[in-house]
């Protein structure tokens, strides 16, 4: 069974994929990332069994990499990479738009 917090996760990949065909890219980034964010947590919480009600970013993927790869293999080893990707993506979009 979904929980609401994987479903919103899901809304955001959907509303990432929306604004990736209308050239909103900025936007298209963003809700990726949250909807990674979203799952990453969901995941954290199903391995460990302990709710958690709120996450620093930084907190959640390390939480993540050490609970679901690391100490499951649950992931790829490549996943931390491909965070650090989305995070560099938001980093130059959101420069882009500040910047020009």
């Amino acid at each position: 069974m979904a929980t609401l917090r994987f479903e919103k996760a899901l809304e955001n990949l959907q509303a990432a994929e929306l604004c990736h065909n209308y050239c909103l890219y900025n936007a298209s980034v963003s809700r990726s990332y949250y909807a990674m964010f979203l799952a990453a947590w969901e995941a954290v919480e199903y391995v460990t069994q302990t709710p958690t009600e709120t996450w620093q970013h930084q907190g959640l993927w390390t939480a993540f990499n050490y609970e679901v790869h690391y100490k499951r293999g649950l992931c790829p080893a490549n996943f931390y990479r491909i965070n650090s990707l989305v995070f560099l993506l938001i980093k130059f979009f959101f420069l882009k738009e500040k910047f020009g």
